[in-house]
């Protein structure tokens, strides 16, 4: 066998057992991240839908000059003016294309029923949350629909997974306020690094041998679709690696993604 050919077999032989996931995706470049607040605010009233208010972005720069809002995540509009309200939690998002910010605001009833909630984590894979109610200002008694349930006269949601959830709290005036929030996992980030590092982040892959480097908290954070997307497939890591991940494992690492990759 010459030179050559001992050479090629022996790259070969190599790139059979090197990590061959340093692929993975580069994130989108925010260079000026979107900073919202609220210019002014209505109250609406029971039974009506007459609140409303007005969001922009604080000190934009020329690259921030379009943006566009939007208070259900889907329609998007050029202004930060949202009218006919009734009352209840907003989230509004906005975005610039390669920028994203959001801002949760709430809308009262000026006279009447207005409620406020709190919200607990649930574990990854069992539900576990809960979302307990305080209603104010009511006439007689309350009742309390989950996202569009059979009303109850409990204020506490239990045994609830990771997810958005909307409640309407009606007093028996007929007066109802609208809110809305979001449980997360008990997942915190420091189970998916530890994950990542003694199983990604090694010799001879993502260990800063191999971009992307997986020891960095930001860089994972940038890539935690694709880290999902990876190990949900069982392709990261690497079957040649001699290593692999638990299911449990991989449900944290998808738990955390979709509660929005918290660092």
């Amino acid at each position: 066998m010459n030179a050559f050919a001992y050479w090629a077999l022996l790259m070969f032989a190599i790139s059979l057992t090197a990590c061959t996931y340093d692929q993975l995706e580069a994130p989108d470049n925010c260079l000026a991240p979107l900073e919202l607040e609220v210019i002014n605010s209505t109250p609406s009233s029971c039974g009506l839908s007459i609140g409303g208010f007005e969001v922009r972005v604080l000190n934009p720069s020329p690259e921030q000059e379009l943006v566009n809002f939007s208070i259900d995540g889907e329609n998007f509009q050029g202004s930060g003016q949202f009218d006919n309200l009734s009352a209840g939690v907003y989230l509004v998002r906005a975005t610039n294309g390669s920028c994203e910010a959001s801002l949760e605001l709430s809308i009262d009833n000026e006279e009447g029923l207005n409620a406020s909630l709190q919200s607990s984590a649930s574990a990854c894979t069992s539900p576990t949350g809960s979302i307990q109610i305080n209603a104010t200002n009511a006439q007689g008694e309350v009742r309390y629909s989950l996202n569009g349930s059979a009303a109850q006269s409990s204020a506490v949601f239990e045994d609830l997974a990771p997810g958005e959830y909307q409640i309407i709290a009606t007093d028996d005036s007929g007066c109802s306020i609208s809110l809305e929030t979001t449980i997360l996992s008990d997942v915190s980030f420091a189970t998916v690094d530890a994950i990542i590092r003694s199983n990604c982040a090694v010799s001879g892959c993502h260990n800063g041998n191999v971009s992307p480097d997986l020891r960095n908290a930001s860089t994972i954070r940038d890539r935690a679709n694709r880290i999902q997307t990876r190990t949900g497939a069982r392709s990261m890591p690497p079957s040649s690696s001699g290593r692999s991940l638990t299911q449990n494992q991989i449900d944290a690492i998808q738990c955390w993604v979709e509660d929005g990759a918290p660092q």
